[in-house]
């Protein structure tokens, strides 16, 4: 990993506070290492609970560091991004990891729930940093299946509400915006990650070759399921996340 200029320290991590051109500067650090094709954006079907300690983590983010652009202007995005800090309460942070996986959103804490329906096939990725004297911080970033207006989802958040900044290499931003939010310590869970190829799982998917018959319900639930109205791009990328070959 580069490690950038700007990151924190450990000992710094609690105390410094980026500016918006700090926080631009290690997001686009992030996309120049992560925007080539060694890296691949992998998104799974069932999300992961992990810790991550800061011990572990070469070039820490504090959680206000991934959120960067504000929603304010901002006429349609497909991904959301919900900072809520100080939040006066506590929960079972395993649980919500469990409730998450067996997608019992009932089981949840009210904070954790969007404050109104999401588009169906938004997936939810979570992180609750470790901090002292009884309140919680709480990042949810919200990946909708494909680019939504403004109006219609910032309704969702419980705090404060962020958008990815633009980026002309989307896919660039989608894995170098998810390497800063793997460098936040805390709880985590997620479905998206970013792997270098070469390893077993790379491999694997590189090696998958579909037999006529796949290519042909591949095609058919394409028809069947993308949604209409979108750009090229936009079902490209719906294609893409939605018919990648299984990874095991």
């Amino acid at each position: 990993m580069i490690a950038h200029p700007i990151a924190h320290s450990v000992t710094s991590l609690a105390a410094m506070v980026l500016s918006l051109e700090e926080k631009n500067q290690i997001l686009d650090a992030a996309i120049a290492e992560y925007s080539s094709d060694r890296h691949r954006f992998i998104v799974e079907d069932s999300p992961k609970p992990c810790r991550k300690d800061v011990a572990d983590i070469s070039a820490p983010l504090d959680i206000t560091d991934v959120a960067i652009r504000s929603t304010f202007g901002v006429a349609s995005m497909s991904n959301l991004v919900d900072l809520i800090l100080d939040h006066e309460g506590d929960f079972d942070e395993v649980a919500v990891g469990e409730a998450m996986k067996a997608k019992d959103e009932e089981a949840l804490p009210d904070i954790i729930r969007p404050a109104q329906p999401l588009p169906e096939g938004t997936l939810c990725q979570l992180i609750i940093p470790k901090i002292d004297g009884g309140k919680m911080n709480i990042l949810k970033h919200y990946i909708f299946p494909h680019s939504v207006k403004r109006a219609l989802v910032v309704g969702i958040c419980r705090g404060d509400s962020f958008a990815l900044p633009f980026r002309h290499n989307t896919w660039g931003l989608k894995k170098g915006y998810q390497s800063l939010l793997d460098r936040v310590p805390g709880y985590h869970v997620r479905y998206a990650s970013v792997e270098e190829k070469g390893n077993n799982k790379g491999d694997k998917a590189a090696a998958w070759t579909p037999s006529r018959e796949e290519i042909r319900e591949g095609f058919a639930f394409i028809n069947r399921e993308c949604p209409p109205g979108l750009t090229p791009n936009e079902i490209l990328e719906w294609i893409v996340t939605h018919t990648k070959p299984k990874v095991q």
